[in-house]
């Protein structure tokens, strides 16, 4: 009698064993789906990451060549020495300056349009003071009055610029350091 209680209870423990050991594959089998559920989630945000991070720096680096170009034609409307071609008016000269800033800041406006939906608030906000800032300096060349109070606007526009080009540098650049790449 005592054997078969002995026999008993092996077979009880035997069965508790392979129920647990099943219920323990079935919860690892689970792992192992949500594991890789989680692996694939992964592998699409890195690519993602990536593109986006590709993305953004291809348009960074567009817009800081127009924007260095559009601060040094800004800069050339009223420099403060400056030699001019004897065979040319003034206000061909002026025309030239005036034309060069223009197209130099078609390209950052067509740059910064095209690209809106890339560019983080931030450095959006501030491209767009850096554009209104030459927009008024251009209209200020356009209609001198000649004053000092005229010469200090426009040292204070470049300021202005060279400011917003400025914080637009350090934006981009911390933009860009804190873009996180997941790698392999």
């Amino acid at each position: 009698m005592y054997k078969t209680k002995l026999i008993e209870i092996m077979d009880y423990k035997f069965e508790v064993s392979i129920i647990i050991s099943i219920g323990i594959i079935i919860w690892n089998l689970f792992q192992q789906m949500k594991i890789a559920r989680l692996n694939a989630d992964l592998e699409k945000k890195k690519i993602i990451y990536k593109y986006q991070f590709e993305k953004e720096y291809e348009i960074y680096i567009e817009l800081w060549g127009y924007l260095i170009d559009l601060r040094n034609k800004t800069a050339l409307l009223k420099p403060t020495f400056e030699s001019r071609d004897k065979n040319k008016t003034d206000e061909e000269i002026d025309f030239i300056k005036l034309k060069a800033v223009n197209n130099a800041f078609d390209f950052v406006v067509i740059s910064f349009d095209k690209n809106r939906p890339f560019y983080s608030q931030n450095i959006y906000n501030e491209i767009n003071t850096l554009l209104r800032t030459t927009q008024n300096e251009m209209v200020d060349f356009e209609f001198p009055d000649g004053t000092k109070e005229a010469r200090l606007s426009t040292i204070k526009n470049i300021e202005k610029i060279l400011d917003s080009l400025e914080n637009i540098c350090e934006l981009i650049r911390k933009r860009i350091e804190f873009m996180e790449i997941i790698k392999n």
